[in-house]
């Protein structure tokens, strides 16, 4: 298929997860997003990779924040995949998304961990020693259970304008009815101020948090 998928506006809030088409009625859900490049004019606009196991590979053009999808291509080979990335990126996408935990000017580190309760999973921010948290992103959760994905951060994009960060995060999950194993991609607005920094802890205590910042 190379047909361009349908304009289309997904509801959005701080995760985009990725539909191309209806997701086929199946017992495993598998979906990778990689970040490729961004709109030198406009830093809000993403050219992204998404394969969908039951739907094949796509290239998507992606407008943040309101998470709409403005044009989906798909791809049958690797070399056309390859030849599509090379238009897109020498005209309306020509900043490399460059992967990279650590900010542009080398004062903060981009992590990623589960909270204390294995429920969300925690943007954090690091810098001199301390460890702030920027963003919490909800695990998904078996239904009626307490078994909660395990997450993992893939990617860490900054924007040009180094006000947003843009991250991958995998989610893996054992459900009735079949395994999930699934990447979304996430939008961080990043501001010191908002940093909400650890407290450190002492001995056989867990550490608190506090809005004070660096």
């Amino acid at each position: 298929m190379s047909d361009p998928l349908s304009r289309t506006r997904i509801p959005f809030a701080i995760t985009l997860l990725f539909c191309v088409l209806p997701l086929l009625a199946t017992a495993q859900e598998e979906r990778q997003i990689n970040i490729l490049a961004l709109d030198a004019d406009n830093p809000t606009k993403l050219l992204v990779r998404h394969h969908d196991l039951n739907q094949g590979t796509s290239l998507q053009r992606v407008e943040v924040p309101t998470g709409e999808v403005l044009r989906g291509e798909f791809v049958e080979n690797r070399n056309q995949e390859k030849a599509r990335i090379r238009r897109l990126t020498r005209g309306r996408f020509p900043v490399e998304a460059t992967v990279n935990q650590v900010e542009p000017r080398g004062r903060y580190t981009i992590l990623g961990a589960p909270d204390a309760q294995g429920k969300n999973y925690q943007i954090l921010a690091m810098r001199d020693g301390r460890i702030g948290v920027l963003a919490d992103i909800p695990l998904r959760r078996e239904e009626g259970t307490d078994n909660y994905a395990k997450g993992m951060l893939k990617e860490v994009v900054w924007a040009p304008n180094g006000k947003t960060i843009i991250v991958v995060v995998n989610q893996q999950i054992e459900l009735p009815d079949g395994p999930v194993n699934s990447d979304a991609i996430h939008f961080v607005r990043f501001r010191q101020w908002r940093v909400r920094w650890m407290t450190p802890a002492t001995p056989g205590e867990q550490g608190g948090e506090t809005t004070t910042t660096p």
